[in-house]
């Protein structure tokens, strides 16, 4: 391609000098038909964020606007639409409040990337999330979206190598069935987290799960892991079963089969149809699980014997 010329970029410019924006030609590329605007700040509770807009052009009939938004804790926030009309996509950016892309609560903050979907009459009237980005004391915690309906989320949490509290497997599984165990990897930690199917339910149910992910781990953090073990009793419990449903599977099926050779040939009753489909039915509850069927024996719920979490 052609590199923007001044007569392209001044045809692109009325729709944005008349909301009071700027382009910013020393950090545009030309050659990349890449046209960044002059940052302008809003006024938020925690802080002054930063707003900044880069346009890239496909040709004369198709634009990509995206905003950028940095946050005073330095998290980023960034939201795109793609449209053939320069108001549309800045009326569709405008009607997103810069605050709604940013969460912050007692001992963490988080951003959201979005995109705009066109709704009703072709208005760019949906946010989906793409991502999430969590900050949690020395930890960083990422929810990536699937575009794929009925997709889990990608969970990650990453830390330092230095500063890197040992978690346990089931910090995250004890807030219910859609939370999946941490698995450790090389960056920190992997996990998965179900979300509603579809949109519009979907990315509002994402970012309601990301906060209370991002909450929780901030709370379990600032107390003493044996707090962790009180709280959650009854849920490390359930999880134990949880894990286990695998081998509880093939438990029961070998048991199901015994117990048809030597009681239930000949007694073909209600009773004994139920009994044979057990296994069956503990099978497709193995299949509702966001992670990968393990047969494995879970370990055991214990109150952790240190008065702070140890690095791992």
């Amino acid at each position: 391609m052609q590199p923007l010329t001044h007569h392209q970029i001044l045809a692109l410019m009325p729709a944005f000098t008349g909301r009071g924006r700027q382009v910013d030609l020393a950090a545009s590329d030309r050659a990349a038909w890449r046209l960044v605007f002059r940052p302008v700040q809003h006024a938020l509770p925690e802080g002054v964020v930063e707003d900044t807009l880069l346009l890239e052009p496909f040709g004369d009939t198709q634009y990509r606007l995206t905003r950028q938004l940095t946050h005073p804790s330095g998290l980023q926030a960034s939201l795109r639409a793609v449209s053939a009309s320069l108001d549309d996509l800045l009326a569709g950016i405008e009607a997103v409040a810069p605050q709604s892309q940013f969460r912050t609560g007692d001992g963490y903050a988080l951003a959201l990337t979005q995109r705009l979907a066109a709704g009703a009459g072709g208005s760019m009237a949906q946010v989906v999330l793409m991502n999430g980005e969590a900050r949690i004391g020395a930890l960083a915690l990422t929810l990536t979206v699937p575009s794929v309906p009925g997709v889990p989320a990608e969970v990650q949490i990453a830390a330092e190598a230095t500063n890197r509290p040992a978690l346990p497997q089931d910090l995250l599984a004890v807030l219910g069935w859609d939370w999946a165990r941490l698995i450790a990897d090389r960056q920190g930690w992997r996990s998965r987290l179900k979300l509603a199917r579809k949109e519009p339910r979907r990315s509002p149910d994402a970012v309601a799960k990301l906060e209370r992910t991002a909450a929780h781990i901030a709370r379990t953090l600032a107390e003493p892991p044996r707090r962790f073990h009180e709280r959650y009793l009854g849920a490390r419990w359930g999880v134990v079963l949880r894990r286990g449903i695998p081998v509880l599977t093939l438990v029961m099926l070998a048991l199901g089969l015994w117990v048809l050779s030597r009681f239930a040939v000949g007694r073909e009753t209600g009773a004994w149809v139920l009994l044979i489909h057990v296994p069956t039915v503990m099978l497709a509850i193995s299949f509702r699980m966001q992670e990968l069927a393990q047969f494995e024996i879970p370990p055991l719920p214990r109150p952790p014997p240190a008065a702070a979490w140890p690095a791992r």
